[in-house]
């Protein structure tokens, strides 16, 4: 199967290609994204291995859209060239960040206040 459904998202496996490191090998791919039939962005996930360590690692790819993340993950060979493919879709992702930015903005006020800061019992 050269792609995969995810909510209103198509991910299309277009193709691999060996990739070279300074110290791996690996294989990466080619997925597009569409949506609703509109082209979104092309990831390329990795799979490389370490030759002097014997590890074999995988690289995810992401595409933030909209208030969500979209990651694709390279898994193990399954031979004849092709993988185990994780896709992940993780809406909300962003709101994290920012609940903690407003963690911060609320302690920085907070610490303004004089009331806070008077010292008088």
């Amino acid at each position: 199967m050269n792609q995969a459904n995810l909510g209103s998202y198509q991910f299309i496996f277009e193709k691999t290609y060996p990739t070279i490191g300074a110290n791996y090998q690996g294989i990466k791919a080619q997925f597009d994204i569409y949506q609703n039939h509109h082209w979104i962005a092309s990831l390329f996930p990795e799979k490389r291995f370490f030759a002097q360590d014997q590890i074999a690692t995988s690289i995810a790819a992401m595409k933030s859209i909209n208030f969500r993340d979209l990651y694709i993950v390279l898994g193990e060979p399954l031979g004849n060239n092709a993988f185990a493919v994780r896709i992940y879709d993780k809406p909300l992702v962003r709101w994290i960040w920012l609940g903690g930015f407003i963690m911060i903005l609320g302690g920085s006020v907070a610490l303004l206040d004089r009331r806070y800061r008077d010292k008088s019992y």
